[in-house]
């Protein structure tokens, strides 16, 4: 046994109370037609919570209890002592009472607190107090608060604390959800939900919701759920498909702890607002868990600070997070907050006594909602368009109705189906996932197009796909992920598109020289302008469109391209430029010896080279792209 054990010792369970579910009168049916898997679920939570003895509930009902040279009943503290004079055993009373309840363990932390219940005005009040609280002087502080400490007796007082101490059940609490070690094993993991999901009565703990970001106390019934997808949902793929994606949280932060390699998936769901992207979104998690900006759920907003967002992911290894409506954050460009959500991992920073500060880690699903694309408020890295998913003007509900439909069963009716989906993983461990995530690797490999991005993208697919058989075989709700699959290929093929970074760069270059066509010089015709960006050529099976380096360095930063030469080098690998060796650019004579005034207009500058070629980069066009809008010249 390891030493934190030892010192625990075996200790109660604590007693875990649920929200009582709303039940509606159309339901009462199925709520008593549970699933027989969930009973056998719902039996064993049960079953491996240790009798926990209600505290106050001994006090009401006129227990008496000695410990020591003390006895306590709800009237107050007693101490025993021997009468000097007559040698008798007499009895006096030494406060109206102040009781440990319990203690409870932090095993995040590993920090002590205790519950301290107290009478104040013959009632029974509680209050978290540190373990410092039972020495003499801690307690005559609590007077404050109603605490009975006549100050003749406070020693007596903190003698009878730290022999009821010792005594007092404790709870094991915890503040970071998802996998996490286990208490007594290192090389083991076990799933934090609302409390642990183990069988291991040594391992039971309870998510502290007053800590926590987390509220995870589930609410309502598993069939009432499963009724509610079988009656408004199935059959709606793209819906089907962020149910298995926001789930998919639970594999995510298991390859984390087990590979150590495991990134989070950042989904980002965009279109207009008539289209459902936020009864999607709570759909989604209801699964696992409140569906919610209340009360601790699992919808958050982007109003947020930085650091409020990224605190808030601290410790999750396993519990999906919905941030809805973009247009609410104050951040211009989200090119690092991308790269910090996906990595896992925030910022280091120093705290207010100039140290550093702890850096917080995360390995879940992030879904993020809004009305435009989150990579269109970034650099344009290529590698952002990997790290964020992103699913456009997609009509996630059928209608109003439907939508209003779906929310008043999972607003009653959530968290119920993360039990039977962890225990289902553990039950496969870690020879059973693997192989299951390589068979969808391999089938989307198959189908996938072939580009340089495609392997990571199968990995992050797979992990969708597979969780989608999981919450098929433990909650039995028939995901089409035939379909599924197909919906996901489809939308990779549009995103890629949209990940060659190369290509839709350089369609917005050709645009711009579209556009400002009066500023290029066509077959070496003099132009009109004060300013000249470049010249376009006629070449026997393309155009050649030369480019002030200054000028196209400019257009790809006010097209958002933050880093310009990324750009450039996509060009060259993919046999858009004219270069010199082993450069991206090329010297080219655009301005003659007369118009020398022009050329310093054009590059921005007062002392012009004494050699009359300038530094541009040589696009090489097809004819389609530029052939209408040359036809006059």
């Amino acid at each position: 046994m390891s030493d934190v054990a030892r010192l625990r010792q075996r200790r109660p369970a604590p007693k875990v109370t649920y929200k009582k579910p709303i039940i509606k009168y159309d339901d009462l049916e199925t709520e008593q037609e549970l699933d027989e898997e969930q009973s056998i679920v719902d039996t064993d939570r049960i079953k491996n919570q240790k009798k926990y003895i209600n505290f106050e509930e001994r006090l009401e009902n006129e227990e008496s209890i000695s410990i020591g040279n003390f006895r306590y009943d709800r009237h107050g503290i007693y101490f025993k002592y021997t009468d000097k004079k007559s040698g008798e055993i007499k009895e006096k009373k030494i406060s109206d009472g102040v009781y440990i309840k319990d203690k409870v363990y932090n095993i995040d932390t590993q920090e002590v607190y205790t519950n301290v219940l107290y009478k104040f005005d013959d009632n029974f009040n509680e209050i978290k107090c540190p373990m410092s609280v039972i020495l003499p002087n801690e307690l005559t502080k609590k007077v404050i608060n109603g605490f009975d400490i006549p100050y003749v007796n406070r020693k007596l007082i903190s003698e009878f604390l730290s022999l009821q101490v010792k005594t007092a059940p404790c709870i094991n609490v915890y503040k970071n959800v998802g996998w996490h070690k286990a208490i007594n094993f290192n090389d083991e993991f076990i799933f934090r939900h609302d409390r642990t999901i183990t069988n291991d009565e040594d391992e039971i703990a309870i998510c502290d919701v007053e800590i926590s970001d987390y509220d995870l106390r589930h609410k309502g019934y598993l069939q009432s759920w499963v009724n509610m997808y079988r009656k408004h949902i199935k059959g709606n793929i793209q819906l089907e498909a962020l149910i298995c994606i926001a789930t998919s949280s639970v594999i995510v932060g298991k390859l984390a702890r087990t590979t150590g390699e495991m990134e989070s998936l950042l989904i980002h769901i965009y279109g207009n607002s008539t289209q459902g992207k936020t009864t999607g979104v709570m759909t989604a998690v209801s699964l696992m868990g409140n569906p919610s900006t209340k009360n601790k759920g699992l919808i958050r907003l982007w109003n947020g600070t930085n650091n409020a967002i990224m605190n808030s992911l601290g410790g999750n290894f396993g519990i999906p997070v919905v941030f809805d409506e973009l247009s609410m954050s104050r951040e211009n460009d989200f090119t690092s907050m991308i790269y910090s959500m996906v990595s896992g991992k925030d910022k280091a920073r120093l705290n207010d006594s100039i140290t550093q500060r702890e850096q917080v880690e995360w390995s879940t699903v992030i879904i993020s909602t809004g009305e435009q694309s989150i990579l269109e408020r970034t650099n344009k890295n290529a590698g952002l368009s990997i790290r964020a998913i992103e699913f456009a003007n997609i009509q996630w509900t059928k209608s109003a109705e439907n939508a209003e439909e779906i929310k008043r069963v999972i607003l009653n009716n959530y968290g119920v189906g993360a039990e039977s989906i962890v225990r289902r993983v553990k039950v496969l461990k870690e020879e059973g996932v693997q192989a299951s995530l390589n068979k969808w690797i391999t089938k989307l490999k198959e189908i996938l197009p072939t580009n340089k991005f495609r392997d990571r993208i199968a990995n992050k697919l797979a992990i969708i796909l597979f969780t989608g058989e999981i919450i098929n075989d433990s909650i039995r709700i028939d995901l089409d992920l035939d379909s599924i699959l197909n919906f996901l290929v489809e939308n990779e093929e549009k995103n890629m598109l949209e990940r060659d970074i190369g290509a839709k760069a350089f369609n917005q270059i050709i645009q711009k020289v579209i556009e400002n066509k009066g500023n290029f010089k066509i077959n070496n015709m003099p132009i009109k302008s004060n300013i000249c960006w470049g010249s376009i050529n006629f070449k026997e099976d393309y155009y050649e469109v030369a480019i002030l380096k200054n000028v196209l360095e400019k257009n790809l930063r006010d097209l958002g391209y933050g880093e310009p030469k990324v750009v450039v080098k996509e060009w060259k690998n993919s046999n858009y430029l004219d270069t010199e060796n082993d450069r991206t650019t090329k010297r080219f004579r655009l301005f003659n010896s007369e118009e020398q005034e022009l050329r310093k207009n054009s590059l921005k500058k007062e002392e012009l080279p004494k050699k009359l070629d300038d530094t541009t980069y040589i696009l090489k066009v097809s004819k389609e792209y530029l052939d209408k809008f040359l036809i006059d010249n």
